[in-house]
């Protein structure tokens, strides 16, 4: 059950959890700092149909986002972005299909942003695993 509305919205914390529920009580974003030293492991953003939108997650705790997740309107894991030079932005992506299987990766080789080269991977391999945090809700 969602907290009721606000005009400011409710910023709801219990142990390691922070929830922010916008001023229509949908849940708008989600902290977890599961070590207690303020930085949070993981930020979590949701579509306004309750539906989990991103993830970051910082999954080594130094301090530095290190994994990305990008969903779709239904839930559903589309991409997934790592850095591969500890930088606090992708600069790989494997991208997902429906069956959840990684067809593509991607890789950003010159800083920019955005992908310079893909490389088809057939869909031989399965996902990563979304975080337990991050499981869409069904």
């Amino acid at each position: 059950m969602s907290p009721s509305p606000s005009p400011a919205g409710i910023l709801h914390q219990k142990g390691p959890y922070q929830a922010y529920y916008g001023p229509d009580g949908k849940i708008e974003r989600l902290l977890k700092d599961e070590d207690g030293d303020g930085r949070a492991e993981a930020v979590i953003l949701y579509w306004p149909n309750g539906k989990i939108r991103a993830g970051e997650i910082d999954s080594d705790r130094d301090g530095i986002v290190d994994r990305w997740e990008y969903y779709s309107t239904d839930g559903v894991l589309e991409k997934v972005g790592t850095s591969r030079k500890k930088q606090p932005r992708p600069d790989q992506w494997d991208i997902i299909d429906g069956s959840g299987r990684v067809v593509r990766r991607e890789f950003d080789d010159d800083g920019d942003g955005m992908p310079d080269r893909s490389e088809p991977l057939a869909g031989e391999r399965r996902a990563p695993e979304a975080t337990g945090l991050t499981q869409p809700r069904q």
